[in-house]
């Protein structure tokens, strides 16, 4: 009995590939086997274009049930990965989503591994000095490099703050983390708009926002707009408080979606 499969594209994907082959070679690498990876690539790249012959199944990994440079041609401080999520599949255009985010990421990494101005050891040494992994890091490093944040009741009481997700999640786009309010914040996350943390906020003009702001602008590598992540938070009679206004990330639609058809 053979398996019968559904694929659907995302719409940006071809306009993706297309783009991102001008300063990559790609490779398809999946843990699937060779007949499967043949036809998505097939699927994806009817003509070869980008892929050629670089399909990489599960028989070809020297590792059972687990992905391994070593069987693609070229060292791994210059191979960028690119893996998918459990997320669910957002919405795609040429300006927004995550393929265009991500697109302007690759360029982001394309551009600043190869520019000579930022190793001045590059001329003696070329570019075999330079790692594609700290490269990715620093990239990373400008999401968030102009904000200061201060967290509003986000951790369990006696948690070091620095040792939070969220606390490390900030700082590794570049964000400054502080547990005391002065005039140089530029954020407060919290949850709730009753905090005095929160009432500072507004009353010095402060961006309040959801942890989701930070949690989408990890997910898409870029600073999200704060309004779209305003907070509205009322307590209802059972005590209960309801979230209004604020964006879901592509996991928690798919979550959603899971529970629904599970209550149904």
């Amino acid at each position: 009995m053979s398996l019968q499969m559904w694929t659907k594209l995302r719409p940006f994907v071809h306009k993706f590939l297309e783009e991102a082959s001008k300063m990559y070679k790609i490779y398809v690498y999946t843990m699937g086997e060779r007949a499967y990876a043949l036809k998505m690539a097939k699927l994806l790249d009817p003509t070869g274009r980008y892929f050629g012959t670089r399909v990489i199944s599960q028989g070809d990994s020297t590792h059972k049930h687990q992905k391994d440079l070593d069987v693609v041609l070229g060292s791994e401080s210059a191979v960028v990965i690119l893996d998918d999520t459990d997320n669910a599949m957002r919405d795609e255009t040429q300006m927004e989503g995550t393929l265009a985010s991500i697109l302007c990421v690759l360029r982001s990494v394309h551009k600043m591994f190869f520019d000579k101005h930022n190793d001045t050891n590059i001329v003696q040494s070329g570019f075999s000095s330079r790692d594609v992994r700290q490269v990715l890091k620093n990239v990373r490093l400008k999401v968030l490099e102009s904000c200061k944040i201060v967290f509003s009741q986000i951790f369990p009481t006696d948690f070091p703050a620095e040792k939070h997700h969220l606390w490390q999640m900030a700082e590794e786009l570049g964000a400054t983390c502080s547990t005391i309010l002065d005039e140089s914040i530029t954020h407060v996350v919290a949850l709730d708009l009753g905090t005095d943390k929160a009432h500072w906020a507004f009353q010095f003009k402060c961006h309040l926002v959801h942890p989701r702001w930070l949690e989408a602008a990890s997910y898409l590598w870029q600073k999200q707009i704060e309004e779209n992540f305003s907070i509205t938070t009322n307590k209802n009679s059972s005590g209960l408080k309801s979230v209004e206004s604020i964006p879901v990330l592509p996991q928690e639609v798919e979550e959603r979606e899971v529970n629904s058809s599970r209550d149904e």
